[in-house]
């Protein structure tokens, strides 16, 4: 599971780039360990704790479905989680054009 993990996300990088010189030099930048890298501290301690949160809770709610768990959570933090999440959307499509990536071609 992890190697088709890594390959998908090798593949998109081919549709994503704007150029395939672009893809090389991004492929290059995402494998290289000597120092030049993507991210920075702070942006790469955002994705662990965030990566590490999912984690968690993909492990607590192994044995649990996911209505189970949402039925045992307080009101107001159903009710914050639910008002963040619609924040989140409409943060994320304001004034952009997000066509489907097929159409992008």
């Amino acid at each position: 599971m992890l190697v088709t993990f890594f390959l998908v996300c090798i593949t998109w990088v081919f549709f994503r780039a704007r150029s395939l010189d672009g893809a090389w030099t991004l492929l290059h930048d995402m494998l290289d360990l000597r120092g030049a890298s993507l991210l920075y501290v702070r942006q790469f301690t955002f994705v662990s704790l965030i990566t590490a949160a999912v984690l968690a809770l993909h492990f607590y709610l192994r044995e649990k479905t996911l209505e189970e768990a949402w039925r045992k959570l307080p009101v107001w933090s159903q009710g914050l989680m639910l008002g963040l999440m619609l924040l989140g959307i409409v943060l994320n499509i304001a004034g952009a054009d997000h066509a489907f990536i097929y159409f992008q071609f």
